[in-house]
């Protein structure tokens, strides 16, 4: 049974159901900068700046900064035209003091590859059951929390899993190959391609090949394929993934030893784990799903149950992706959520099948009332959280009020990240040195922006208890950005690391750290902000320090 949307207000309403579901993904572009966005956009400042194609930080594959660069750049024109900018030599020191102005157009980018994400698995799943399964599966990746945050920064996650569900589909054409049809070794060719440049976008996404070698298996054998035959498909297909992988990442041939030792660096660090990223193995995975995708999750369990009692090629080419996902995080002691990002396809595929399967059962009334209902808590979710990111910023705010209440000149240590970014004469000289490229111009722009700002002593914490007892510093500021990791943690995900564990004497440290500050004497807390968009920042004196003005 077929649900057809025929009339103009069924189109108009299915419309209105993607812009209502989309809409909390656009106002979490507003979401506070995320230091990890530095990484990749600061490669496409490179590209512009040096004239090059090799990044500055190899640890990342390039196809995504190569996407974005023209969006970017574009971007950077736009800010020129408009006068927010007087040359390009002053984007650097933007992306210092306003780094949203500079990478929004990365992470559109990111909402429009999630959007063609939901629509591709959407209409594929259209075409070969229902448009009411469609829906489903199309609508279960718009709706989910878990890629809310995500899918909204100008980081490669969600580009992955987009070229992870076209490998994933082409697969599942692959594996329904029939005598007579296209020829099967450009399918085959299509589908490593598709995976080369998921692995492109990031390293993960090589887990994109994995459906297409299991449909080239069944299809080897469905159709009674010679050995010889077979093994030149699987080669087809993994010339197919390299060829595609150098496309998007091109470094790998003019600077290989480069890349090779961040790659090396990169699997040392996944290796090794990391704070607040940490877990269980597996139980540590699927409790990241269920919290961060629950009806995503459930779903999906439930028709992956229901497909097992008829088994089929289709189904397991998908959950070979879900199975392949899982297995490679759960090798390496860091766990985070978007690592299985490229299993969200398949689950939305095994959740549009169901629901094909129980229209057949049910009155289709009901399966889209069962639908609408099951939307409304992520729907809910994703817009109370989109709306906080219309709110004040808590980091901007708390810059404000230090520049307004603490000396030029004090002494202020600063948490590792998520706090706000002062200015030093060592920051000003740093900059001075990067924009020395520019010329006269680049430096102009920083002996002005020396002069328009507050210039403080500006220390690293140090995170020791001596430290914190001996310091010279008379103000701290800390953010729940850097202390909640070691304070909040799940069932399975982001417990305290085991002794032997690397990273667990960094851990305890810390911790004690953070415990010893919010229960000193020698440390009164002066001020602290929450909006609700971006973390609680908290300011610290030390007791014995001048009060630095009445407005405190």
């Amino acid at each position: 049974m077929k649900l057809r949307i025929r009339h103009t207000a069924g189109k108009s309403l299915l419309i209105m159901a993607i812009v209502v579901a989309l809409v909390p993904h656009v106002l979490q572009c507003r979401q506070p900068f995320f230091q990890d966005e530095w990484v990749i956009n600061a490669d496409v400042l490179r590209f512009f700046g040096d004239r090059t194609i090799i990044p500055h930080h190899k640890n990342y594959p390039t196809l995504y900064p190569y996407l974005v660069s023209p969006f970017i750049g574009a971007n950077a024109v736009t800010l020129k035209l408009s006068g927010e900018i007087r040359s390009f030599s002053e984007i650097p020191i933007l992306y210092s003091s306003e780094p949203l102005k500079v990478v929004w157009p990365a992470r559109a980018f990111t909402v429009l590859a999630l959007l063609a994400c939901a629509l591709i698995v959407g209409a594929f799943v259209a075409h070969r059951h229902s448009r009411l399964a469609g829906l489903a599966a199309g609508g279960a990746l718009l709706v989910t929390p878990a890629l809310l945050r995500y899918g909204a920064y100008g980081l490669p996650d969600v580009t992955t899993m987009l070229f992870a569900a076209l490998a994933l589909l082409q697969a599942l054409r692959i594996a329904e190959f029939r005598k007579g049809a296209v020829n099967l070794s450009w399918q085959v060719a299509l589908g490593g391609l598709l995976a080369g440049l998921a692995t492109a976008s990031k390293y993960n996404g090589a887990v994109a090949i994995i459906p297409v070698l299991v449909a080239i298996g069944l299809v080897a054998r469905g159709n009674k394929l010679s050995l010889t035959s077979a093994m030149s498909l699987f080669a087809v297909a993994g010339v197919a993934m390299v060829g595609g992988f150098l496309v998007g990442c091109p470094g790998w041939l003019l600077v290989p030893h480069s890349y090779w030792t961040a790659l090396r660096s990169v699997q040392l660090h996944m290796a090794t784990g990391h704070t607040g990223a940490s877990g269980v193995p597996l139980l540590g995975q699927l409790e990241l799903m269920v919290r961060s995708a629950p009806v995503l999750s459930m779903a999906a369990l439930v028709a992956i149950l229901a497909w097992s009692r008829r088994t089929d090629r289709a189904g397991w080419v998908a959950v070979s992706l879900i199975v392949a996902t899982l297995i490679l995080t759960a090798n390496a002691q860091k766990q985070s959520l978007q690592f299985l990002f490229p299993l969200f396809p398949a689950a939305a595929f095994f959740i549009g099948t169901a629901v094909h399967t129980w229209s057949h059962r049910k009155h289709p009334k009901t399966v889209v009332l069962v639908i609408a209902v099951a939307a409304i808590i992520p729907v809910a979710m994703s817009w109370t959280t989109g709306v906080r990111y219309l709110r004040p910023n808590s980091t901007e705010l708390a810059r404000q009020w230090i520049y307004h209440n603490i000396p030029v000149e004090s002494t202020v240590a600063v948490d590792w990240d998520y706090v706000p970014k002062l200015y030093s004469r060592e920051r000003i000289s740093r900059l001075r040195q990067f924009q020395s490229r520019f010329g006269q111009a680049g430096l102009r722009v920083v002996d002005e922006l020396a002069a328009e700002v507050p210039l403080y002593d500006v220390l690293s914490i140090q995170y020791s208890i001596d430290w914190l007892h001996e310091t010279d510093a008379e103000f701290l500021v800390t953010s729940s950005g850097c202390y909640k990791r070691f304070f909040t943690h799940g069932v399975f995900t982001s417990i305290p690391s085991r002794p032997d564990s690397p990273i667990y004497e960094g851990f305890r440290k810390r911790r004690i750290f953070y415990e010893t500050l919010f229960n000193s004497h020698e440390w009164q807390e002066v001020y602290r902000v929450d909006t609700g968009n971006g973390p609680e920042t908290v300011m610290y004196r030390r007791v014995s320090a001048a009060k630095p003005s009445g407005r405190m």
